[in-house]
């Protein structure tokens, strides 16, 4: 069987609970480089509502956020992040009718492997190719002659205000290494 379509969501589901807000966490410590200064505030989130609370919080202190996947393909300078960086850790999977859903925060590697135990084929290209599914989305990443995009149905998304918007695959803006969830150009430190 031949995968169809992934539904891709920016988003976590519903959890109730406070945050954990970090100052001055070591953003070496979440990139396969190992490089990078503090982050003013660092923040898990696993869920929708989660989210929208650290977008708030950001917002609330007057300072730029940057959400980060499993970083890969990401390079953090001495100098750190003056604002709030929110890692992704949604972790949704699930497979109904040949059509994948996945979490931003599903590691590639792990929806492939998903995608593999379901006799669902078409993705074994991106096999190695580091992050998570969010990341591989915003990126258009892809390998041997295929991209993502090829795979992907539709993205759910939580955008800066709160509200979540759903993107068909022909209004991803899809690219080469990039669509239209990706930064081009990333917030810089603020001092």
């Amino acid at each position: 069987m031949f995968l169809n379509h992934i539904y891709l969501c920016e988003y976590v589901k519903l959890v109730v609970m406070a945050l954990e807000i970090k100052e001055n966490e070591i953003l070496a410590n979440h990139s396969t480089f190992r490089i990078g200064g503090p982050a003013r505030y660092f923040v898990a989130v696993k869920s929708k509502e989660e989210l929208a609370k650290a977008i708030a919080f950001a917002k609330s202190k007057e300072l730029p956020f940057f959400v980060l996947g499993g970083g890969s393909n990401v390079l953090f300078g001495d100098d750190g992040f003056n604002g709030v960086v929110i890692i992704s850790q949604i972790s949704n999977l699930k497979s109904k009718n040949c059509n994948v859903v996945a979490g931003s925060g599903v590691l590639l590697a792990k929806l492939i492997n998903f995608s593999i135990e379901n006799d669902l084929t078409g993705l074994e290209w991106g096999m190695g190719i580091p992050g998570t599914v969010g990341g591989a989305v915003a990126g258009n990443c892809g390998a041997y002659g295929h991209s993502i995009s090829e795979f992907v149905k539709s993205v759910t998304v939580l955008d800066e205000n709160g509200n979540v918007k759903n993107y068909p695959a022909k209004e991803c803006g899809f690219v080469y290494r990039g669509s239209r969830f990706k930064k081009r150009n990333p917030p810089r430190r603020a001092d």
